[in-house]
């Protein structure tokens, strides 16, 4: 499975200090033990993950190790725009995301960002052939977990070494 990270929720998955880290740890654990990879791309997310500072050097690590896919920014920047064409409404703040979605075909998204739920979730947000994404918003959405809810974009999938994952265990344990 490949999943689309919000930067809301980047703490939540990978600071075992975080107050809600226990739902969101499906996804760490699947990361880390796991198949998955993390898909994101675009300026918008740039900023925002560049913002939230700390986590830059956590997807620079993950993505020499392939944990992370990155949609060429241009193609994410054009749906965007596109979308908030198509799609005026200020509340819909999450584009990026859903264009990350159309761009990459991963149809996963973690987030806790209810204000979004509606704008995401809206089949008419992606073009034929795209499905709507799956929220995961907590633990009770951890059976989206799993190595079928994979875009081709992702693939091919891989298991971190005992070594990558207890490097990056000691990386986090300073978040």
């Amino acid at each position: 499975m490949c999943i689309i990270i919000d930067t809301n929720v980047l703490s939540s998955v990978f600071s075992s200090k975080s107050q809600d880290h226990s739902e969101f740890e499906p996804v760490y654990n699947w990361i880390f033990n796991g198949r998955g990879k993390i898909v994101w791309g675009g300026t918008q997310y740039h900023d925002e993950l560049v913002k939230n500072g700390k986590y830059v050097k956590l997807f620079i690590r993950l993505g020499k190790m392939r944990k992370v896919k990155k949609v060429p920014t241009e193609d994410v920047d054009k749906i965007q725009a596109k979308l908030k064409q198509d799609f005026p409404d200020p509340k819909f703040n999450d584009r990026h995301l859903s264009s990350i979605v159309i761009a990459s075909k991963c149809n996963i998204i973690c987030t806790n960002d209810k204000e979004s739920y509606p704008f995401l979730k809206n089949p008419s947000v992606y073009p034929r052939g795209i499905s709507k994404p799956k929220i995961y918003r907590s633990i009770r959405n951890a059976d989206l977990i799993d190595d079928h809810n994979i875009a081709d974009f992702c693939k091919p999938l891989e298991k971190l070494s005992k070594d990558e994952q207890t490097s990056l265990r000691n990386m986090l344990e300073q978040y």
